[in-house]
């Protein structure tokens, strides 16, 4: 069966999941796949991809700031319009039977335009679609839910990847587990003693708190700074990554999805900050400190250390009793795009 499938190009959180449900999907399906940015770089190792402009977030200090996000997409509206072109035309000439969309809406719109089923696979839906969350800020949490519509309007389906499960309240959504990376899936775990820090965005703060507290850490994505006598900074590599998360003791880093889940898929306490101002991530944080699978905290001291170290043999009491495969995923992924290809 012919399928289209697009991938936000903003991070790399929706590459890393979508690439393993790619791989599983290619073994029965034909697959393009659309997107740009840092996400086309990390896909071209897993087979061709048909680039697009796509869609930014215009950050600081880790909070979307949409004026300035508004303008400069309004700048580069007329690429857009082209990639969005680009994909209409495609889809005319190759006439997908499904459409999956991962927080991509070039392609979520060219199916609703041209009448073919959209599958939308993200955790996004998770703030729209189901009762999750305690956020103050509901001015914050409208905007979001209102971006999270224009982005993929009108699926026939939404499948919620999630490592909790708070009531579904739409009737075509459905929660499934987090996708892991195979590389991470291949770990052996192991009682490590240092954590590992990983801080998208900011955390420089954070980095003096860990070193004063005379924390070991293995730190990804703060290459501003050099090695210490507590602190290892390193380079991104897939590889030592998954090899440094499944030999640590626990894991310090902002509230992305992709972290926590498979940080929670290899029984690793995780210490949260999630980033101001991102509904998504506030998200996240609760229900890590709800399930005690971990603590969340928006400032970090050496109190909330000294908190967090306490509790850890807690956290993996608790995180034991959690497992999750991508099996699952797969299943629901293969079963909705049979139905949405019956339905047509």
């Amino acid at each position: 069966m012919k399928i289209f499938y697009g991938i936000n190009g903003e991070g790399l959180g929706h590459a890393m999941r979508s690439a393993e449900v790619i791989r599983e999907l290619k073994k029965n399906h034909d697959v393009s796949v659309f997107t740009g940015g840092k996400a086309k770089d990390y896909l071209k190792k897993f087979g061709e991809v048909k680039s697009i402009n796509y869609l930014s977030f215009i950050t600081r200090d880790g909070k979307i700031k949409y004026i300035q996000t508004f303008l400069y997409n309004l700048l580069i509206s007329p690429l857009i319009l082209l990639s969005f072109l680009k994909v209409i035309i495609s889809c005319i000439l190759n006439r997908p039977k499904v459409i999956i969309t991962d927080f991509e809406p070039l392609t979520a719109y060219s199916g609703l335009i041209l009448r073919i089923p959209v599958i939308s696979f993200d955790n996004q839906h998770i703030v729209t679609d189901t009762s999750a969350g305690k956020i103050k800020n509901l001015s914050e949490v409208s905007l979001y839910k209102l971006i999270v519509h224009l982005m993929c309007p009108f699926p026939r389906k939404k499948i919620i990847t999630s490592f909790f499960h708070p009531k579904i309240l739409s009737k075509n959504a459905i929660i499934v587990p987090p996708v892991v990376r195979k590389l991470v899936e291949k770990q052996k775990e192991k009682a490590g003693n240092h954590f590992l820090v990983y801080l998208s965005l900011g955390g420089d703060s954070i980095l003096e708190v860990l070193e004063k507290s005379k924390q070991k850490c293995i730190v990804y994505g703060k290459l501003s700074r050099k090695s210490s006598k507590y602190l290892k900074i390193k380079n991104f590599s897939a590889e030592d990554f998954a090899a440094d998360l499944a030999s640590s003791r626990a894991v310090v880093s902002n509230a992305g999805m992709s972290t926590l889940s498979e940080s929670i898929y290899l029984k690793k306490p995780v210490l949260c900050i999630p980033l101001s101002g991102q509904t998504e991530q506030e998200v996240n944080a609760f229900y890590v400190g709800k399930a005690n699978f971990g603590l969340s905290s928006s400032k970090i001291d050496k109190s909330i250390i000294r908190k967090f170290v306490s509790k850890i043999p807690l956290y993996e009491k608790n995180l034991k009793k959690f497992t999750f495969s991508n099996k699952e995923v797969f299943s629901a992924i293969e079963k909705e795009i049979k139905i949405g290809h019956t339905n047509l």
